[in-house]
């Protein structure tokens, strides 16, 4: 059984911390250590990563102690005795680095919690800086004439496989001759024209651009009434009381297409949105209180866009973690009961002592009947982290999710749904 998870944790650091879980598919499955297990031969779990290659990784099972685990052609693999389904790994990203050598590094540490009961196969991936492909220059001219009301043009390159990302430019003109850099070789470009509020109100899309070259073989790119948006309306259900106003964010291969109070978001006209696209809505509603921030939100990944409706989960009233070094985080949601699907997971952030730098620790767990996560001290083996100091700000969130996806490679059509709550603590 293989599980791909696609989990984006938006997190402002060193501010209130939002943990929102996206697309985060598979099953909860049930289990305890020391269950009935394998009763004849030892279970191989197998993790495959992707993006980097994490610099060091480590296992236990059962009740046992963590012990490195060699990762050779960005695999790990290890041996669940028999007689125990629980086991964990744990693994350390290769230090994040988002754009110029003067922004500070981000050092991520990941702790999965899991049963052979749920899956034996999993696929993670370690963040990387976004790396710059070769670049070509792209010419070409833009007529947007026919909508008065354009304000601004923003246009995405999608190249290679579709892991590679977007390039995305902004602040294009509207109308006139444009030159910009675009991955060298075949790309996909995807211009898209906002009104002064930000919202995609036209959209073009040209397939198999040489760059360097001309866009659409030296001819205009028209926007004509057939490259117009369509507004879909966004309801929302069941806002908890206290809670603000909803906002939501919307956005297609990456390309934002309107964010904020929405009522209605645009949808891309026909012909745009291609077999592998499918659009990102993601909607929340918050509540801030003096020591904590809490927030529901829902997800959804339609290919063919229309009205949307959410319905948040009731909001959840917990406990925050006792400030410790390593807290262990309670996790008693009950709105999601008798659901599948269920993923519980928790982040630290701090800075060290005299460092600008920031180290994470993200840990998470399908299991059903886990009500508690304790963040693990894994310093004893080589190149994990070392616990926050005394004295140490420590920013903190967890979050409870379920996800319907009828895929365990893609989010397409899907949704998820979570509450979140975090907050900041001073390490005794």
């Amino acid at each position: 059984m293989n599980r791909t998870t696609s989990c984006l944790l938006h997190v402002s650091a060193w501010s209130v911390a939002l943990l929102t879980i996206v697309g985060c598919g598979g099953s909860s499955g049930g289990s305890s250590s020391g269950g009935t297990g394998n009763t004849s031969n030892p279970t191989t779990v197998t993790y495959t990563f992707t993006g980097g290659s994490p610099t060091v990784v480590a296992a236990k099972t059962g009740t046992g102690p963590y012990t490195a685990v060699a990762v050779t052609g960005m695999q790990a693999s290890f041996a669940v005795p028999v007689g125990t389904t629980d086991f964990a790994i744990a693994y350390v990203c290769p230090p994040y680095q988002t754009s110029s050598p003067t922004t500070p590094i981000t050092v991520q540490e990941y702790v999965d919690f899991e049963s052979t009961l749920d899956a034996t196969s999993f696929t993670r991936e370690c963040p990387i800086a976004n790396s710059t492909p070769k670049l070509g220059l792209l010419t070409g001219s833009v007529d947007s004439s026919a909508f008065p009301a354009a304000s601004a043009l923003s246009m995405g390159f999608r190249w290679g496989d579709s892991a590679a990302g977007t390039y995305i430019y902004s602040g294009l003109p509207i109308n006139g001759s444009f030159q910009r850099d675009g991955p060298i070789g075949s790309d996909r470009v995807l211009m898209l024209l906002y009104n002064a509020s930000n919202i995609a109100i036209a959209a073009k899309s040209f397939n198999n651009q040489t760059v360097p070259g001309v866009l659409n073989g030296g001819n205009p790119a028209v926007f004509g009434s057939a490259d117009a948006t369509v507004s879909r309306s966004i309801t929302y259900a069941n806002v908890p009381s206290g809670f603000g106003t909803p906002s939501a964010h919307v956005s297609v291969d990456d390309m934002e297409l309107a964010n904020g109070a929405l009522t209605q978001y645009p949808e891309l006209p026909v012909g745009v949105v291609q077999s592998t696209d499918y659009y990102t809505i993601h909607t929340s509603s918050d509540l801030n209180s003096a020591s904590v921030h809490s927030s529901v939100g829902v997800n959804t990944f339609p290919t063919g866009g229309g009205a949307v409706t959410f319905t948040f989960p009731a909001a959840w009233t917990t406990v925050e973690p006792v400030p410790a070094a390593l807290p262990t985080l309670t996790f008693d949601y009950t709105g999601f009961t008798g659901k599948s699907n269920i993923l519980r997971s928790a982040i630290l952030f701090w800075k060290p002592s005299g460092s600008i730098n920031t180290n994470s620790i993200f840990v998470q767990s399908w299991i059903g009947n886990k009500t508690s996560l304790t963040i693990p001290d894994l310093s004893g083996v080589a190149n994990f982290l070392a616990p926050p100091s005394s004295g140490t700000s420590v920013l903190w969130s967890k979050g409870v999710g379920q996800g319907n996806f009828p895929s365990t490679t893609t989010a397409a059509n899907g949704t998820s749904t979570y509450v979140a709550t975090s907050g900041e603590y001073i390490v005794p």
